[in-house]
């Protein structure tokens, strides 16, 4: 491949920095830029003497030129419900202000477009896995729609240039990631389950499973003990087969409390 000249927003943040090394391993020249919001100069500290990378630290809400580009990568948005939660308004200016910037510059220079979205489109899913035909069931008004509507108004955008304008783009929905440079405190699911079980506290783990979409949730206590729980509708061969020696299932957790029984069985068993 030949080498190419390559802006990439959100450079500095978790799975933005492992793509941008990658593109550079392949002989790219790469424009990074990022405000370090929720980025971190540590994943650019090993390209201080890299020169074909240029680093730029700027708010890309506002318009900006950065010359003759062949791809754009857009991964610059809050992805972590504590960063969205706490830069709400700044997450909902990073889904238009900054696509619709991003989108011009390809639109200028004729590049490829690359924009990472978020299965948080879905918001909260009615359909188990979802097919990219599914719309989506999404509250416009409630805490995490900052984040939702923002990615949606992204993803609308890039198909709107791409059927108006012509330019050439792309999309893709991510799903829970994880990986070196993970940040600790996150808050999502694998963090938190790394967090939690490194810190020796009860964690709650979930995990939809798209055979029989239940909801597996799993408990460690201080006393390692392990309990899990599957809530939802299990399929009928679930119900015929819990595949869990009988002797295992309690109808009381270890401490007394009843349990429900609609729905959901639960089991106990030590670590």
């Amino acid at each position: 491949m030949n080498s190419k000249r390559i802006l990439f927003t959100g450079t500095a943040v978790f799975l933005g920095s492992h793509l941008r090394d990658s593109l550079l391993n392949a002989g790219n020249h790469v424009i990074g830029i990022d405000n370090l919001s929720t980025g971190s100069d540590i994943n650019l500290a090993h390209l201080s003497r890299e020169n074909r990378f240029d680093f730029v630290q700027q708010d890309i809400c506002q318009p900006f030129d950065v010359g003759p580009v062949d791809f754009v990568f857009n991964f610059a948005s809050p992805a972590s419900p504590v960063d969205y939660t706490r830069l709400g308004i700044g997450t909902l200016l990073v889904g238009s202000s900054k696509t619709l910037n991003t989108l011009e510059i390809a639109k200028k220079y004729c590049a490829g477009y690359f924009h990472a979205s978020t299965s948080e489109c879905y918001g909260d899913p009615e359909a188990h896995p979802q097919p990219e035909t599914y719309w989506g069931n999404v509250n416009p008004v409630g805490p995490r729609s900052v984040y939702d509507e923002a990615k949606r108004f992204s993803e609308a955008a890039v198909m709107a240039f791409y059927r108006y304008h012509r330019v050439n783009t792309h999309l893709v929905r991510i799903f829970n990631m994880y990986g070196p440079g993970l940040q600790i405190n996150d808050g999502r699911v694998i963090s938190n389950f790394m967090a939690q079980v490194l810190w020796r506290t009860a964690y709650h783990l979930w995990r939809w499973l798209a055979d029989t979409q239940f909801l597996l949730c799993v408990r460690f206590s201080r006393r390692h003990s392990c309990s899990v729980e599957f809530r939802g509708t299990l399929s009928s061969k679930y119900r015929q087969s819990r595949r869990m020696d009988d002797s295992r299932v309690r109808h009381r957790d270890p401490n007394g409390y009843r349990l429900r029984q609609k729905n959901y069985f639960y089991a106990t068993s030590t670590r």
